[in-house]
């Protein structure tokens, strides 16, 4: 289920702050890069969502019931870089994506949402996030999945609440 379609949701400073850790924290492709049971290659930024006080609350204030950020991951999506068909079966009631930035020549990497995890269909649903934008659903009741990028790259923050 998605509630509404993509929205302004954190401020430029928020989105300024979260992409300058990327250059502050060195690549550890060992670390980062792979895939994993949700069938993940992307690189992924490890931080706490404790650090950011103001963007936890900008997520709470326009989910609006109640529900707190729990989890952040920031998500480099280069070339190859893709993630599987999946649920997120864990103790969550909303996730959100954010696309913090994406390059000019960014082919794929489009986030779908699926009525099963073997494959889109045509019920498939592209989503598309704009710039700056933020979309919410229901991450364990909705198949999702971000398809490969053939050419740039994107920038995303994905957040849990509960």
């Amino acid at each position: 289920m998605i509630i509404g379609k993509p929205e302004k949701v954190l401020s430029e400073q928020s989105i300024e702050e979260l992409l300058s850790l990327i250059g502050d924290i060195p690549s550890n492709p060992a670390k980062t890069r792979g895939p994993n049971k949700g069938g993940r290659v992307t690189d992924r930024v490890d931080i706490h969502h404790t650090w950011f006080s103001d963007i936890c609350n900008e997520l709470e204030s326009w989910v609006e019931d109640g529900t707190k950020v729990c989890q952040f991951d920031l998500l480099i999506y280069n070339k190859g870089g893709f993630f599987g068909p999946h649920r997120d079966l864990l103790d969550r009631v909303w996730s959100t994506s954010t696309v913090l930035q994406e390059s000019d020549d960014l082919f794929g990497g489009d986030l779908i949402f699926m009525d099963n995890w073997k494959a889109p269909s045509p019920s498939s649903k592209i989503i598309d996030i704009p710039v700056g934008e933020t979309v919410i659903f229901d991450s364990q009741e909705q198949y999702h999945q971000v398809t490969e990028v053939v050419k740039g790259s994107r920038i995303v923050l994905v957040s849990w609440l509960k």
